[in-house]
């Protein structure tokens, strides 16, 4: 109860982790400053600016934010977009120095580790950031930084430039610069922009001073190998020897997009706040939890009995499958924590354990509570692998049924699945282990189809549910989809269920599952073993594998899909057969699938590889994935478990409305796609549009064609009620193509209302925006955009092809020459980046990362925009020339962080302040009535109805697992009313332990064979408790012992002559030595049974009286195994030669030695005077 409360309370106080961002439009508060910025050497504010140095020769000062930059992450490798504005002055000597046109040695914007401190003797041209020891290059100084340099050192600085701006690495040598305009803007505000796309990995550096015209440098560099992964930002100057120059930092903006670590302080507030209100509810709780249990505590333990016998403890402790206590389920997983996390798939959790009582690992699987139909699976599982014995499946355990949760305990297996180690970040598995699984799983599913008690569809075999054993055993699991088959049908029609890309064309668009449909699946995890790489592509809703490997197979080259990772490590003749057999079962015609038992003998090399028919896969493999998913909807468990996003059920509408009571916080709009594909749903398209092969084609190859790609989610551009603007960055790379040469007529970013659509007659130059009505300037349009413009159309267009900045009309504000005529084909690279405190625009491109060409403007969105925009691009051809525009990447960033304006949020956090009192006081009442309401009910139950059985639990679930599986433990009652009270007529036999009745069970239709052990016989306790242990064990499948074969040598002769291995009346055992001697006398066929008047096959009666002598053999280490005896009697191998003298001495000791030998074991007893 705690627990739940503890986790209601996180999600009121939901921890929200923000990218790096701020905005700093001046530091006259002092303060704020102070607490804001961390200041070492000359750096201080004063006079509402950073002073970053002294009027002093030989300064250094430092300036840097005080909360650390999240620049890449380290496990997913993902790199922060960032943009950084700042206004800046350099002031020189006073005007009556000598050196007042001297300027030294300039400031920078940089990056650096968290612990970086200015160096000793840096000042001059290493800014406060090197020294003479670390000045050119070393990479352990992990320095990033865009210098603004007034003072030319000839031993590091550029020799054609007095003053420059440049991009540096570990150096103080710029990797990339250009000319500083400083001459002239000696105390002059300067504006710098500097933009980092982590797609390119380009970074843009832009400055103008005043308004004037800017100035741009770009270079391609990859910040995360050169930085860690937490950094500071900020800004360093310094001054030399020859002149005393002040560098002042007048306002900052700063924004990123990669999630970053809350501050201290605010971390420390929010638990603190979390702890208060946790702590004074639960201590309200326990202390009334504590009284209610100290009133009703002693009238629960009357109530409570445990009427299990010794006996049931001790089969319930040692037998398998048995069902656990939910805290033995706890204790063995440490309370299911994360560190014993194994795994987790759309229904359930699986979880490592340890069982201290018998001291063996296992794994917990632990069934969603919420999920739909969660009951069904579990029961299902319960009810199939209880019934299924076989050394490739998962050996089922146990199980638990706690309230609404369900579990389900298997043996653990140490090497964990088989995807991970073909798809994930595990060694790859070698040849021999690889083609052992194969074998392995086709077993498995010829036992499930031919050998099981009933025939079992799997419906879900994958590489997923393939667990491997420490020596890479295979172990089929997952049961949950499984269905019982009758055996009367051969199809039967059902929700469709799994996962896609394993499933058969026939079930996903009939919904027949078959034994075919399974072999389907069994093939594509054949593919998937031998070629190493997934059936489908992520994100993609088609099966290239069996495609690819079809082709190469036609072609003659099959061997070239082999898995690159074993390095031609494997047997040919293997690799072959195992792709062949994929194919053969993935063949879309489910009747010309082989039978499991055929993929065993092929991949035994026992049987010829199969002729594949060329046209097999000519037509279409699967349907689309909209078939698929109407397919399923008569599933409510598929739809749970194929779909991995799970729906909310009702029981989650308490949590969605405790999160409408809080204030609906919308971040600002930002998104990187490096790839456009249909399904992302990231994107809206109109007209042409289309997404294709990764990119978007915006309009096809032909004239008078229009297309919009525009992003799904608005821009909140600016907020109504402070009048804020948002500051903006988007990148993208696009291509213009045409054949001819002859272009037109270009295609543009641009912001228009949420509702816009492509106007009628919008093509040729109205790219797709405007039409004869809107063209010329109405401001009723609301549209902005920059146009990248491949026609002249005198009417409105300078007399070139141009990039314009354009506001409501087609007639471009400012423009620049667009030099594409060289560059047609080429993938080109565009930024355009918007400064909300100087309103100005600034557009960059360049092709194949040459020079870069820039445009800027200053424009008030606000007048030209609604408050929310949408954000796209529009591509337009005309009636004279065509062409193809593409857009391959899009990056998007904006401030605004909210949609509440700052008047709203202070009432909402008012609000939710209240709404938090509320409903802690709501949460504490509602538990405190609840659990008086919970013992209530408890004790009522138990006052009427005692749980007389732990194993069957009282629930439906439980009763309905108790009567199903098998084995079950039953009620006297049962069995009772089974055997009409054990009458008489109903006695099929007696011994020397017990009788044995022949009953009817009405629940499942079926009769059994009922032994009951007398009461009154020495150790029939032991003996009752042995036999059920052994029987539950030999159910595991781990008896497969030399005395067994020998026992079934002895059956098999006597099926074979039709008599009994003894005599009655005799203590000594002569079928054996008699059938031996006829066989070394040539006349072995003489032991035939009578009863048969010689109607029988020679050889198979031959091949039958071998076997049992050969399983009889006395040396034990002489006898053959199963599988030996098998092929043998299927007349796969020859028979065996047996030696002469294999029966010369004493088959066995006498009867009266055996009984001396067994006085110790009743069970012994009991067994072999019942003639068993």
């Amino acid at each position: 109860m705690v627990s739940s409360l503890l986790l209601l309370l996180l999600t009121l106080f939901p921890s929200n982790v923000h990218p790096l961002h701020f905005n700093i439009t001046d530091f006259s508060d002092v303060e704020s400053a102070s607490k804001d910025m961390a200041y070492e050497g000359d750096a201080k504010v004063a006079n509402g600016f950073i002073e970053l140095n002294r009027y002093d020769y030989y300064r250094t000062g430092r300036a840097v934010y005080s909360q650390p930059l999240h620049l890449w992450d380290s496990s997913s490798k993902i790199l922060t977009d960032f943009t950084t504005s700042f206004r800046f002055t350099i002031q020189g000597p006073e005007s009556n120095s000598s050196d007042y046109n001297v300027l030294a040695d300039g400031f920078a914007f940089h990056m650096a580790p968290l612990n970086f401190t200015t160096p000793p003797n840096s000042a001059g041209g290493n800014f406060g950031l090197f020294n003479l020891s670390t000045h050119f290059g070393i990479p352990q100084n992990q320095m990033f930084m865009v210098e603004f340099d007034t003072f030319q050192n000839k031993d590091y600085d550029p020799l054609e430039l007095e003053h420059h701006v440049g991009i540096n690495e570990n150096s103080v040598k710029s990797i990339k610069y250009t000319k500083f305009d400083i001459e002239g803007n000696i105390g002059k505000q300067g504006h710098a922009l500097i933009t980092y796309n982590s797609s390119t990995k380009n970074l843009v550096v832009s400055w103008s001073f005043n308004g004037a015209s800017t100035h741009t440098l770009s270079c391609e560099i990859d910040l995360s190998k050169i930085l860690p992964e937490y950094v500071t930002v900020g800004f360093s100057a310094a001054t030399g020897h020859r002149s005393n120059t002040q560098h002042n930092i007048h306002s900052w903006e700063f924004n990123s997009t990669l999630d970053s670590t809350d501050s201290e302080v605010n971390r420390k507030k929010r638990q603190k706040r979390i702890i208060e209100i946790v702590a004074l509810t639960c201590s309200i709780i326990v202390l009334v939890l504590m009284v209610c249990v100290c009133l009703i505590k002693k009238r629960i333990a009357k109530l409570l009995h445990d009427d299990q016998v010794s006996v049931a403890n001790d089969l319930d402790e040692a037998s398998l499958p048995r069902r656990f206590k939910y805290k033995e389920l706890v204790q063995a997983t440490n309370e299911f924590s994360n560190d014993r996390k194994l795994g987790s798939g759309g229904s359930s959790q699986v979880y490592k354990g340890f069982l201290s009582h018998s001291g063996r690992a296992v794994a917990v699987k632990r069934i969603f509570a919420d999920i739909q139909g969660g009951e069904k699976i579990f029961i299902n599982e319960v009810k199939i692998i209880s019934r299924l014995i076989h050394r490739n499946l998962v050996q089922f355990i146990g199980w638990c049924h706690n309230k609404q949760e369900f579990f389900l305990v298997f043996e653990y297996m140490p090497n964990g699945s088989l995807d991970t180690y073909l798809f994930g970040t595990r060694r790859a598995l070698p040849w021999d282990a690889r083609y052992k699984i194969a074998l392995g799983v086709a077993t498995a599913l010829h036992y499930l189809h031919e050998d099981a008690e009933q025939c079992v569809l799997h419906r879900d075999i994958k590489s997923a549910n393939i667990l491997l054993d420490t020596d890479f055993s295979t172990k089929l699991c997952d049961f949950g989809m499984a269905k019982l088959v009758d055996p009367r049908l051969k199809t039967q029609r059902t929700g469709v269920v799994g996962t896609y890309g394993y499933l058969a064309p026939e079930y996903l668009n009939g919904g027949r599952a078959s034994k075919e449909s399974d072999i389907y699946s069994f093939g594509i995890v054949a593919l998937e073993i031998a070629c190493g790489r997934k059936t489908y592509q992520d994100g993609e809703y088609h099966i290239p594998l069996v495609k690819w490997v079809w082709q190469l197979y036609v072609e003659g080259n099959i061997l070239n899909v082999a898995d690159e990772g074993l390095n031609n490590n494997f047997d040919e003749l293997q690799m072959t057969c195992l792709l062949i057999v994929g194919l053969w079962c993935t063949n879309p015609n489910d009747k010309e699938r082989p039978k499991a038992a055929q993929v065993i003998k092929v991949l035994q090399l026992e049987s010829p590889l199969p002729e594949l028919q060329h046209d097999m896969h000519d037509h279409p493999l699967q349907p689309t994935m909209v078939k698929f998913r109407t397919s399923f909807q008569s599933s409510s468990i598929s739809n749970s478990l194929v779909i991995d996003g799970l729906c909310f059920h009702s029981h989650n509408i308490v949590f969605l409305l405790l999160f409408t009571l809080s204030p609906s916080i919308v971040h600002s709009l930002h998104f990187n796609i490096d790839s456009f594909n249909e399904k992302d749903n990231m994107v809206s398209y109109e007209g042409d549009a289309i997404p294709f092969e990764g990119s978007i084609e915006l309009n096809i190859n032909d004239i008078n064609r229009v297309g919009h790609a525009v992003y799904n989610e608005p821009l909140h551009l600016w907020d109504s009620s402070t009048k804020a603007l948002t500051d903006f960055s988007t990148a993208f790379s696009f291509t213009i193509s045409q054949p001819t040469n002859k272009t037109a007529d270009g295609f543009a970013f641009y912001m228009a209302p949420l509702g816009y659509q492509i106007p009628p007659n919008s093509y040729g130059g109205a790219l797709g925006l405007f039409n004869s009505t809107t063209q010329y300037g109405v401001v009723q349009n609301h549209v902005f955009m920059v146009e990248f413009d491949t026609f002249i159309n005198p009417e409105y267009d300078p007399g070139e092809r141009h990039v314009g900045i354009n506001s409501n009309s087609l007639k471009s504000l400012t423009y620049a020459w667009y030099d594409f005529e060289d560059n047609i084909g080429k993938k080109t690279h565009a930024l355009i980046t918007y400064n909300s405190s100087t309103k100005i625009l600034n557009v960059s491109w360049f092709f194949n990362a040459t020079s870069t060409n820039t445009l800027s403007y200053e424009i008030d969105l606000r007048g030209i925009l609604p408050e929310y925009v949408t954000v796209g691009f529009s591509a337009a051809t005309g009636p004279l020339e065509f062409e193809r525009n593409v857009i391959h990447s899009w990056n998007f960033m904006s401030t605004l962080e909210s949609m509440d304006s700052e008047v709203n949020k202070k009432k909402k956090k008012k609000k939710q302040k209240m709404v938090i009192v509320a409903v802690a006081a709501s949460i504490f009442l509602v538990l405190v009535i609840g659990s008086v309401y919970w013992l209530t009910i408890i004790i009522k139950k138990r006052r009427t109805k005692q749980v007389r059985d732990d194993d069957l639990g009282g629930t439906l679930v439980t009763s309905d697992l108790g009567k199903a599986s098998i084995p079950r433990r039953f009620d006297y009652r049962e069995l009772a009313a089974a055997t009409d009270g054990f009458s008489k007529d109903k006695r099929l036999g007696r011994g020397g332990s017990g009788e044995v009745y022949k009953g009817f069970l009405k629940d499942l239709g079926r009769f059994v064979a009922v032994k009951k052990i007398f009461a009154d016989f020495q150790n029939s306790e032991k003996i009752f408790i042995n036999e059920v242990k052994i029987i539950k064990y030999l159910n595991g499948g781990r008896a497969s012992k030399e005395s067994d074969i020998y026992s079934f040598g002895i059956v098999a002769l006597e099926i074979a002559c039709g008599r009994k291995t003894y005599q009655d009346g005799e203590y000594h055992i002569p079928l054996v030595k008699w059938v031996w001697q006829l066989y070394v006398e040539g006349n072995i066929l003489n032991v035939a049974d009578e009863g048969l008047n010689k109607n029988f096959d020679e050889l198979q009666m031959t091949c039958l009286l071998i076997v049992g002598l050969w399983c009889t053999n006395p040396n034990d280490k002489e006898r053959p195994k199963a599988a030996q005896v098998i092929k043998v009697l299927q007349l796969e191998s020859p028979l065996p030669a047996l030696p002469h003298d294999m029966h010369d001495h004493r088959l066995r000791p006498t009867m009266e030695n055996f009984r001396n030998s067994s006085q110790s074991s009743p069970i012994t007893n009991s067994l072999v005077n019942d003639g068993r």
